[in-house]
């Protein structure tokens, strides 16, 4: 199941409106659904697009090609992931080195100073080489979509949370509830519909036939990787 969500924030940083989408389609086929729904959305239109994600390629292999202007992030938090992993790897789990270690290098990279964090993490690699390995292709992959100091005094967010929100509203809140079973078609029409229901578009979506707008006879709608763009 892949998922995402537009939204946009008010004058005081304050998340308004959300639109969340999902589905089980692979990375191609998902992709025409991120276009789709940003462009319904009038997103290519923003004076500012921000897309927030937690450094998979593909992610940004999507955003490159249909949104090649916006700015990109890695989501703070999966960042310090990686950090977390080299520490516990090299000090043992939640050990006072382990902490101090990790604690010193967050500070570093919400400075900014993504050098001192991949010397860092280099100095470790005899004591936890794939720890440090994968930290290190990472950090080189999202070099330019770190740069948190400067997102910050942008006053850009850093974080994905109300991604991780809907995720576990969609998630854990409804598909994996006590005793559900699910056919993949079953669950990704679930998921479709609390993704209407968490954007606030259920009520168009449950209302009756005789409300809902009539087209033209002529109205035809395209596949999204057929729409015009």
């Amino acid at each position: 199941m892949k998922a995402g969500v537009w939204w946009t924030l008010d004058a005081h940083a304050r998340v308004r409106l959300r639109r969340y989408y999902v589905d089980t389609a692979h990375a191609e086929a998902f992709a025409d659904l991120v276009w789709a729904t940003g462009f319904a959305l009038h997103a290519d239109q923003a004076e500012e697009l921000i897309f927030i994600a937690d450094g998979a390629a593909w992610i940004w292999r999507i955003v490159q090609q249909h949104f090649p202007r916006a700015v990109q992030i890695v989501d703070w938090y999966h960042a310090c992931t990686y950090l977390t992993a080299v520490a516990h790897a090299a000090f043992g789990e939640e050990t006072p080195a382990a902490l101090a270690w990790r604690e010193q290098q967050q500070a570093h990279l919400w400075a900014g100073r993504l050098g001192a964090v991949a010397r860092a993490c280099r100095a470790l690699a005899d004591r936890a080489p794939e720890a440090v390995h994968s930290a290190r292709v990472y950090f080189a992959h999202n070099r330019i979509r770190m740069r948190y100091a400067r997102f910050r005094a942008r006053g850009l967010k850093i974080g994905s949370g109300t991604m991780e929100s809907g995720c576990k509203q969609i998630g854990l809140q409804r598909l994996k509830i006590a005793g559900a079973r699910w056919s993949e078609a079953g669950a990704c029409k679930v998921a479709k519909a609390r993704a209407a229901f968490l954007s606030g578009d259920w009520p168009q979506l449950g209302a009756p036939p005789s409300l809902c707008p009539k087209l033209p006879d002529n109205f035809c709608l395209h596949p999204p990787s057929r729409l015009p763009r």
